[in-house]
């Protein structure tokens, strides 16, 4: 299969950045071509067939919050929202510990009561268990602290440093409250992650209007949201060529090799939705030496997450998902109806990573076992552990100024699309879509904003505070 030699807007890469660019310039009835090593598409958003059952299963759990506005407009505008799953609260399970550690672990429910945002939350976590009325009386300082400060001055300091900084010093509400919030949003704990980041995490997610805390959850592997796609750009007179691995980009030129077949095409504007290692990889010499954001990309780091599928004869998870308070494992989401069928998640999850299926499998299991209780110490039918060692890049205070903006530095040069990217996102699916849909618009000759869906709105009682948490801008 050869190419065009010739094409007007050209994509490198079919992860959620490169589809919603791609997406994107179809609505507004603007062709483009997409290129994607892999056979299917989404990339580390994916789901993918197990060799050994023959089944198609995610390669990690990855869910929405209401408060990912321009994810939902994605999905909507491809016709897949309609598989996500929402749910208003979560469960917490907390293990008894010492010499209750025989008894029933208990359960709290995060959500919301009927109060004026950002308020909503504060009587299901005064009434949690796992927390202690010292920690309850910390949260309520914590929440005090973020809603008074301005997340854009803190990108130097890590989270743990903010806490100390404006005295919130719990070390309880900060391993098993914080830590589960922050690892599950960043992929790193609060000791790593810039305050900026976390505190956008609780500003935006948290203390926000009801719905932003959301959880929508695909019901349906993730490749089937995608299935759509090409059909829409065709429509467009767009191109969506799989099997076509990139080896060199510049401003107007692409080096491509399909099979054993090299060839060099030209476009006048490249937008490159690659991660962020294969880009410094592949850009030439020339463009890295021209375009000064490619240098600052060194300086991001990977984290890796890690996904664990387990398969029961009989139901272990009785809620659609649950975060496991003081435990490795920290999310399991039911992935059946009956709750046979669990899909467990480590975030931050280095310490993982040299660790044999077997090694993963039976420390998840005796989380489970603590938490779930006897019904969990059944022997699993089938257990599949998928390591993501490049998941997300680690957003720390440094991350803060080698995340490049989509822009080029000369106009006319390559734009970069990622969640790596200048969005005023975490490394999230959120984050991902944003910066397609700012390449796109760019592009088109337009504002990067020019495509951004609107945030949620702002609770009411924000009105009385600062100016700088009054403003979408934030």
């Amino acid at each position: 299969m050869r190419l065009p030699e010739h094409h007007s807007i050209l994509i490198l890469g079919a992860g959620l950045a490169g589809l919603a660019a791609g997406v994107t310039l179809a609505r507004e009835g603007v062709a483009c071509t997409i290129l994607e090593t892999r056979k299917h598409l989404g990339g580390r958003a994916a789901s993918t067939i197990d060799p050994r059952s023959g089944e198609e299963i995610d390669n990690c759990q990855h869910v929405a919050l209401g408060c990912c506005t321009q994810y939902l407009r994605f999905l909507h505008e491809i016709g897949s929202l309609k598989h996500l799953e929402w749910t208003q609260e979560q469960h917490w399970i907390h293990a008894a510990i010492g010499a209750r550690e025989h008894a029933t672990p208990s359960v709290s429910r995060i959500g919301n009561a009927p109060l004026p945002a950002p308020l909503q939350g504060v009587p299901s976590l005064l009434g949690a268990k796992f927390l202690s009325f010292p920690a309850k009386l910390a949260a309520i300082q914590l929440a005090t602290q973020v809603l008074l400060t301005d997340r854009r001055r803190m990108a130097d300091l890590t989270f743990s440093q903010w806490l100390l900084q404006v005295g919130v010093d719990s070390p309880e509400l900060v391993e098993r409250l914080l830590t589960p919030i922050i690892v599950s949003a960043c992929n790193c704990l609060p000791k790593e992650c810039g305050a900026d980041v976390a505190l956008h995490v609780l500003q935006d997610a948290i203390f926000a209007l009801p719905s932003a805390s959301e959880i929508g959850v695909s019901r349906v592997p993730l490749s089937v949201l995608y299935e759509p796609i090409p059909e829409i750009l065709a429509r467009a007179g767009s191109q969506l060529h799989t099997g076509v691995s990139v080896q060199e980009f510049d401003e107007r030129q692409v080096t491509i090799s399909v099979g054993t077949t090299m060839q060099t095409v030209t476009a006048d504007r490249v937008i490159c939705a690659l991660p962020f290692e294969r880009v410094l990889t592949l850009a030439s010499a020339e463009l890295k030496r021209a375009d000064r954001r490619f240098e600052a990309l060194a300086d991001l780091k990977h984290g890796p997450i890690l996904g664990v599928h387990l398969k029961f004869a009989e139901p272990v998870c009785p809620h659609p998902h649950a975060v496991l308070v003081d435990r490795p494992t920290q999310w399991v989401f039911r992935k059946d109806d009956a709750g046979r069928h669990l899909h467990c998640v480590i975030s931050g999850a280095t310490e993982w990573m040299e660790l044999t299926e077997a090694q993963i499998v039976e420390r998840v299991c005796a989380d489970l076992v603590a938490c779930f209780g006897t019904v969990a110490q059944q022997k699993p039918l089938s257990a599949r552990a998928i390591k993501e060692r490049r998941a997300t890049f680690v957003p720390s205070p440094s991350s803060y100024r080698a995340r490049p903006s989509v822009e080029p530095v000369a106009v006319g040069g390559v734009l970069l699309a990622g969640d790596y990217t200048q969005t005023g996102w975490p490394a999230t699916m959120e984050s991902a879509v944003r910066s397609g849909a700012m390449a796109a618009a760019v592009a088109m000759g337009r504002a990067p904003d020019a495509f951004l869906e609107p945030a949620l709105g702002r609770p009411l009682l924000t009105r009385f505070l600062p100016p700088f948490l009054q403003s979408d801008s934030h």
